[in-house]
């Protein structure tokens, strides 16, 4: 039995010779521990043996999206600028949306030695924040779905594992751009989250066929128009 037909055969629950193991985010594919990178955590030596273990004997499952290609740019895009500055061993990258009347930062930082990015600033911190950035017109919901990387990483994987769909959550999406007590505070009172969860309550999870966040579906096109810009925005920074 091949690790491909192990995690099918495991999904539809059927029978196999034993549990499919993997080691969720390793995968033996997507870490390159010939990338000599200093951010890269995956060329120290310590890494060889887990790396190689999953890539030979683990039913490995490797996460991958289908991409929205928007026909028209982003209203955002022009105003925008992203710059990035290393200080010591932490990159530090911040984000600059010059808005009418409003300028909104967020910055990030990712250590050399821990494969985390760390928001060290959100971009909105008040409702006036949030509400000049819904002012933004929302970016056209026209466009196409590129499943190149689906495909891709299906055929460099073979018999050893399966592509496992992953999709975001505009919740979540929304969230990351406040801090905690701001979002679940002061920014409820500007009515953010029942605007989320009303949207998400509309959308037709058993409607055609067309999948959860299917960009082809009309309830996508009003999750984008109507959920909020904030959690557009954050999808695209992912």
């Amino acid at each position: 039995m091949t690790r491909r037909e192990r995690i099918y055969k495991t999904l539809r629950g059927e029978q196999t010779d034993r549990p499919p193991v993997n080691f969720y985010e390793i995968n033996g594919l997507d870490e390159n521990p010939s990338d000599p990178d200093p951010y890269n955590i995956y060329n120290h030596a310590s890494w060889k043996p887990l790396l190689e273990l999953a890539r030979e004997k683990t039913d490995r499952l490797v996460m991958r999206g289908a991409t929205f290609v928007p026909r028209d740019r982003d209203p955002l895009f022009d105003r925008t600028t992203v710059t990035t500055r290393e200080e010591g061993a932490s990159r530090v990258v911040t984000r600059t949306i010059r808005l009418p009347g409003r300028t909104l930062t967020s910055q990030s930082r990712r250590d050399a030695a821990v494969n985390t990015w760390w928001t060290t600033e959100h971009l909105l911190k008040d409702p006036d924040d949030l509400k000049a950035f819904l002012e933004v017109p929302p970016q056209s919901p026209i466009g196409s779905v590129s499943v190149e990387s689906v495909i891709k990483t299906e055929t460099a994987l073979g018999d050893t594992g399966a592509v496992m769909l992953d999709t975001a959550d505009p919740l979540c999406l929304a969230a990351s751009l406040f801090d905690m007590g701001t979002y679940t505070g002061g920014v409820d009172r500007a009515g953010i989250v029942p605007a989320v969860i009303g949207s998400l309550r509309e959308l037709d999870f058993a409607g055609d066929g067309g999948g959860r966040g299917s960009p082809a579906r009309p309830t996508l096109a009003d999750l984008r128009t109507r959920i909020c810009r904030a959690a557009l925005f954050a999808a695209r920074l992912i």
